[in-house]
């Protein structure tokens, strides 16, 4: 069975801040992303002084590391590695089309079990992961304002 979701980035952080470096702490220790930053960190910076000479004091000629491609990466490997997931077809997590306030991250990935019961169950856990590590890359979950957020926000 397949399993397809999308988390909605909130557009804001990332439009603030632009793709914002990843600043993330100890990512030797991060499961995934470790040998995939080591050589993204090598790549970018041979590119950027082979580069010199364009003019890198234009922050559009750096090449750089974002938090949402560290994300990527993480969870790539995370659904790589799980073993609800079917290692015969493919998996892919990417970005969509920004919606609003909010870009799109869209998960495939064909789930082994074919049972409803396991399906939902292994559906759930992966979904709960994701949405449970999301802050820890410095991104925000985008969720539309509800009546008590205007509430709050009028009384405040």
């Amino acid at each position: 069975m397949n399993f397809i979701t999308k988390i909605n980035c909130d557009y804001n952080i990332l439009k603030r801040k632009g793709c914002i470096p990843a600043k993330i702490n100890k990512p030797e220790k991060i499961l995934y992303v470790n040998q995939y930053l080591n050589k993204r960190k090598l790549k970018i910076d041979n590119n950027n002084f082979n580069n010199n000479n364009i003019g890198l004091s234009l922050s559009v000629n750096h090449n750089i590391l974002t938090n949402s491609g560290v994300l990527r990466k993480y969870h790539e490997g995370y659904l790589k590695d799980n073993p609800f997931i079917s290692k015969d077809y493919t998996c892919v997590m990417h970005q969509l089309q920004p919606i609003g306030c909010s870009i799109p991250i869209k998960i495939l990935s064909f789930l082994k079990n074919h049972g409803i019961f396991m399906f939902e169950n292994s559906q759930s856990d992966i979904f709960e992961h994701i949405l449970a590590i999301f802050s820890g890359f410095g991104l925000k979950k985008f969720q539309r304002p509800s009546c008590n957020d205007f509430k709050s926000a009028i009384s405040n």
